[in-house]
């Protein structure tokens, strides 16, 4: 079975071990990196039924890394430069790569991934979706409540190679409405894309 664009529930909690470098994590004992760190990580880090599975770890060399973000850009607004999480997946025909970082009082996950912007805005799970633009260029903001029970906005930009995405997550529920949230999210983004690609 094949799906163009995939449908992914994320898990809470990410373990991996793997030999290859990714996205600043700091390399274990034998060069063995590993990686545990329980965050709301979005659309990019689940095994997809019936569309051919997932490869965690697997490098993806055409796709930009969202790790790769200037540390002087990231602190310029308010985000910690050191990677927490960071990896790569394959789902049907498209790869994902993802880097989370974190703010004060909240996370900031950025994904690249070769799906196309029409189809990461189309995405059938979103709600609240809304045309905006980021850094000059089309945009699309919306929440995914199906996959996130933590308050979370998504924006989302052409590339390209596909789509760049830009998700803050709250990390204490019920501090921030949710306008807030996307406020955040849209600031980032705003920032943020012109390195992003």
């Amino acid at each position: 079975m094949r799906c163009r664009f995939a449908r992914v529930v994320p898990p809470v909690t990410v373990c991996y071990t793997h030999h290859m470098g990714c996205g600043g994590n700091r390399p274990g004992p034998g060069g063995v990196q590993r990686v545990v760190r329980t965050v709301g990580v979005g659309l990019a880090c689940a095994l997809v039924a019936g569309c051919g599975g997932g490869v965690v770890g697997a490098p993806v060399a055409e796709l930009w890394d969202p790790c790769s973000l200037p540390a002087e850009v990231l602190l310029s607004v308010g985000v910690d430069p050191e990677p927490q999480n960071a990896t790569t997946q394959q789902q049907g025909d498209y790869h994902w790569r993802f880097c989370t970082f974190e703010l004060e009082q909240s996370l900031l996950t950025v994904f690249s991934t070769t799906t196309p912007f029409d189809d990461v805005a189309a995405d059938v799970r979103a709600t609240e979706r809304q045309a905006i633009s980021v850094a000059g260029e089309p945009a699309v903001q919306f929440l995914i409540p199906e996959i996130s029970p933590i308050p979370s906005c998504f924006v989302s930009t052409g590339r390209n190679f596909g789509t760049v995405q830009f998700r803050v997550t709250e990390r204490n529920v019920g501090t921030f409405p949710i306008s807030e949230i996307c406020d955040k999210a849209r600031l980032l983004a705003d920032a943020l894309a012109d390195n992003a690609n």
